[in-house]
């Protein structure tokens, strides 16, 4: 990752190269990195490009600002299910998809994405790391909900387990 920084601050230094995805690109490292001032910053210089859009919401979402994930996360589900339409088998806007599902708390149609996905790759490990990591957002929304029925976390971890 530091050579891969390294190379995007060269490359935003000389100039002659796509700002968007240039600032795209470093606001991913950044977040990677757990740098997160410096990946707001410049996934919000990169605001024009859906995938930042998600990013942005994903930390307005880990700074506990529901309402700004939601309607980032709202803006990026309208965006990838109308490039899915048009590309199915295409697995980045499946992941953005059910990414953007999720910041809205909508974990079974985010499941619902990657399980149709699957069933066109079933081999593909990034749908599956991408699976097991919405059933772990969803148990822990579920912890954090002071009136989550009972079966409600059973449940999910039974769905979970047979899905493996």
């Amino acid at each position: 990752l530091r050579a891969a920084e390294a190379h995007l601050v060269r490359a935003d230094e000389g100039g002659g190269v796509a700002k968007d995805e240039l600032n795209l690109l470093l606001g991913e490292v950044y977040l990677m990195t757990g740098r997160l001032p410096q990946a707001k910053e410049r996934l919000a210089k990169a605001g024009t490009l859906m995938p930042a859009r998600l990013r942005i919401g994903q930390i307005a979402a880990a700074q506990g600002d529901a309402s700004r994930a939601r309607s980032e996360g709202e803006e990026c589900r309208q965006f990838f299910a109308t490039k899915l339409q048009f590309a199915p088998s295409n697995v980045g806007f499946r992941v953005f998809l059910a990414e953007a599902h999720v910041l809205k708390g909508e974990f079974a149609q985010a499941l619902s994405v990657i399980d149709d996905g699957l069933v066109l790759a079933p081999d593909n490990a990034q749908l599956r790391s991408l699976r097991a990591g919405v059933y772990t957002q969803w148990l822990a929304a579920l912890d954090r909900a002071p009136n989550t029925p009972p079966e409600g976390t059973p449940g999910v971890l039974e769905r979970g387990l047979v899905a493996e």
